[in-house]
């Protein structure tokens, strides 16, 4: 070994715990992604298989997540397939989880009804049993107000019978940009509660929406795996103004699928409509199917499709007990009704209006992802959103300008970045740029350019005197103003002078006008000036 040699060789040794280090930092650094790097300080728990995060399993982190909370938790999923029956108990309020990739972040299991295995989860009536459809699920949630984005969800049992993907059993839940891939029954609506799930992608075969509840589906992709087969089988409940409501979604199948159904009822009082979606030639042209002979099907359920598109959206050969909404009929189907506490009184205490298009966390999501339709026949609701300002919108310091959007069922407006109003009109009084995000009734949302609103400062108006301002008859006083562009001298109301000073003669309460070079104007306090007799 030369002397050279010892010196590297010394060098490597002593430098080794930096190099090390430095290492880890830039991986740490290039492994966290663009979507966890936006997200930031709002997550509070990172879940990673390579112990990068506070977690390594995604039941872990939920069992972190605070109870009862008012205050919205985040967990951030790195990529990667999480074995694991995750179930999130009525407690755990106001949870989010995001993934890193809708396809690469995925939450795996494979129980299904039958297979023999005794149910040991969260569902007290139930533990102890055997598996069943209600408990096959990977993913179980029953806490209000939750969401979850950009994940996979996935039941692996394939065609063994019932086997849930995800099961919802709370209310107020929203699924943007995420996947639930199963066979039979692969989302569950199993409570009575609301669900909107927009920019998803659903894969099943047999019943594979089912449930109660209200689902609003807007812009997904449903995709079908096997012939002869049924997409949806909701069991809506007695006095439900609404089911299962798909819009803007598109319909497609596995290569060789036939025979498809648009749904059948589970239940007396089943609801379903497709509105302004694309449907694949593989729906058989009578629509949709009977459940059993002793369910009733054309009395109590509802099935009704509204200017859908594709070869499979030919009405003229549908069953006699389905409907066409008319117009007028299809202009209550909004998000606002939809989810309107009037749906059923009974167990909405409150109105919902879910609009994940205004979460930044939601707006990080869909600026880092591509939707899963691509193309479709139908064309979306038109969105627009401009303002309009009643004055100019550079004033002086005090004033305002009254800024009104475009007509729309809910506005935000913001300066900047933050939020400022949410009505239709805004009076702005401080400077800044000012958008607002119009949504209409079909919840389809835009924001407007922004308007500059400029307030220029006033000036300062004061008085100098050169001498005393009490003196005898015959002799004066010099006033002077504060620096402007104009003056305009006053002695009570009668005007005596237009340049920066003045020399008062005469007695009297003394006022200048200074205005700048913004035009902006501000007056003086008085100076009094008395003139004593001879």
């Amino acid at each position: 070994m030369t002397h050279l040699d010892i010196l590297i060789k010394n060098y490597f040794f002593r430098n080794f715990t930096a190099i090390v280090s430095v290492f880890f930092f830039n991986y740490e650094a290039f492994s966290q992604s663009v979507i966890q790097t936006q997200l930031g300080s709002s997550i509070t728990y990172v879940v990673a298989q390579d112990n990068s995060g506070n977690f390594t399993t995604i039941g872990n982190a939920v069992n972190a997540v605070p109870n009862n909370s008012t205050k919205r938790t985040i967990i951030f999923v790195k990529n990667g397939t999480y074995n694991e029956k995750v179930e999130i108990p009525a407690n755990k309020t106001n949870l989010t989880i995001i993934g890193q990739d809708a396809t690469n972040t995925i939450i795996s299991y494979n129980d299904y009804s039958g297979s023999g295995k005794i149910y040991n989860g969260i569902i007290t009536s139930a533990i102890g049993v055997a598996i069943g459809t209600s408990t096959s699920h990977t993913l179980y949630v029953a806490a209000n107000d939750f969401t979850m984005m950009n994940i996979t969800v996935q039941n692996t049992a394939g065609a063994v019978g019932q086997a849930v993907a995800f099961n919802s059993n709370g209310d107020r839940h929203i699924l943007y940009h995420c996947k639930l891939l199963g066979y039979q029954d692969t989302y569950y609506s199993w409570s009575n509660g609301r669900f909107f799930l927009k920019d998803c992608y659903i894969e099943g075969a047999i019943d594979f929406m089912f449930g109660r509840g209200i689902a609003l589906y807007d812009s997904c992709q449903i995709n079908c795996v096997r012939s002869n087969s049924y997409i949806t089988a909701a069991s809506s409940e007695l006095n439900f103004t609404y089911g299962y409501v798909f819009q803007n979604c598109k319909i497609t199948n596995n290569t060789g699928i036939t025979g498809l159904y648009l749904g059948r009822p589970w239940g007396a009082y089943a609801k379903t409509v497709y509105m302004n979606s694309d449907e694949t030639s593989s729906i058989n042209p009578a629509g949709w199917s009977i459940w059993n002979t002793t369910t009733p099907h054309d009395t109590n359920s509802y099935y009704a499709e509204y200017k859908n598109c594709g070869a499979g959206s030919d009405t003229t050969k549908r069953v006699s007990w389905s409907h066409q909404l008319s117009n007028a009929q299809a202009l209550n189907y909004t998000r606002i009704n939809i989810f309107s506490k009037t749906s059923n009184p009974t167990p909405y205490a409150a109105n919902w209006v879910p609009s994940p298009e205004t979460d930044p966390a939601c707006i990080i999501i869909q600026n880092n992802t591509s939707r899963f339709i691509t193309s479709a026949c139908f064309q979306t609701a038109a969105c627009s959103a401009s303002v309009t300002a009643g004055s100019a919108t550079s004033f002086c310091q005090g004033n305002s300008v009254t800024l009104t959007a475009s007509t729309g069922t809910s506005y935000i407006w913001k300066n900047g970045s933050t939020q400022v109003g949410t009505n239709q009109t805004y009076t702005a009084t401080t400077a800044g740029s000012y958008t607002v995000q119009v949504t209409n009734s079909n919840g389809c949302s835009a924001t407007s350019t922004p308007t500059t609103v400029t307030v220029n400062s006033l000036p300062t108006a004061s008085i100098t005197t050169s001498g005393s301002t009490t003196f005898c008859q015959g002799n004066s006083a010099t006033l002077t103003a504060s620096t402007g562009t104009s003056y305009i001298w006053k002695n009570g109301t009668t005007q005596v002078g237009t340049n920066q000073t003045y020399t008062a003669t005469t007695a009297g309460s003394y006022t200048v006008q200074v205005s700048n070079a913004n035009g902006c104007s501000a007056t003086s306090t008085p100076t009094t000036v008395t003139v004593n007799s001879l």
